[in-house]
């Protein structure tokens, strides 16, 4: 019983940590103070990190992830922490609107974003979606679905925007059955390199 009770604990105040962390960071990225340390790494790695820290979440609720690498660059130049900060969000979102026994499509690949080759990463789940009018608010702080489930503070989508535009990317949401508005699926694309690195990183 002891050890139930310090493990209820343990993953409380790692939930409590993590909910002040995202409000720093949110707080620094409005404020252009947060420093980027770009590093050459295959997001496909990060992914498969960050799916494993979530492991044991998706097992309880059964939930079967599916992962499609299409043809893409394997390495390119970003922010491992916050890439993995963001893609964690996600994958954490993923997990909370699923329907048990449910599957999350997790796909990368390449695309052209402002004239220069970039990653293209997304998430699709089949829970509720997202309501067509709050498509374009969902990113906003504080913001939530009216389709949500308790908890959650509204602060994890805003900083996924905060990052994606700090690596000088994008990120959007639609639905993936736009008949019945549900199956929300995720999309961010970060430049291979930034302009702004080039000479400091180039090999």
């Amino acid at each position: 019983k002891l050890e139930n009770y310090f493990n209820k604990i343990q993953s409380s105040g790692g939930k409590l940590l993590g909910f002040i962390n995202d409000l720093l960071d949110s707080a620094k990225f409005e404020a252009g103070k947060m420093e980027l340390h770009y590093e050459k790494y295959d997001i496909a790695l990060l992914v498969e990190a960050c799916l494993t820290e979530q492991e044991a979440r998706a097992d309880e609720l059964e939930l079967e992830f599916t992962m499609n690498l299409s043809e893409y660059n394997k390495k390119a130049y970003f922010d491992r922490h916050h890439i993995a900060q963001l893609i964690n969000n996600l994958i954490s979102n993923a997990l909370k609107y699923s329907p048990q026994g449910g599957k999350i499509d997790i796909t990368l690949g390449s695309t052209i974003f402002n004239d220069q080759a970039a990653l293209l990463f997304t998430i699709a789940d089949e829970g509720l979606g997202i309501p067509p009018e709050q498509l374009n608010v969902i990113f906003d702080k504080f913001v939530q679905s009216s389709n949500k489930l308790p908890g959650g503070t509204g602060l994890g989508l805003s900083l996924c925007k905060s990052i994606t535009q700090a690596h000088h990317g994008k990120i959007w949401v639609e639905n993936c059955d736009q008949q019945n508005q549900q199956k929300a699926k995720f999309s961010f694309i970060l430049p291979e390199k930034n302009s702004q690195y080039d000479e400091k990183l180039a090999d």
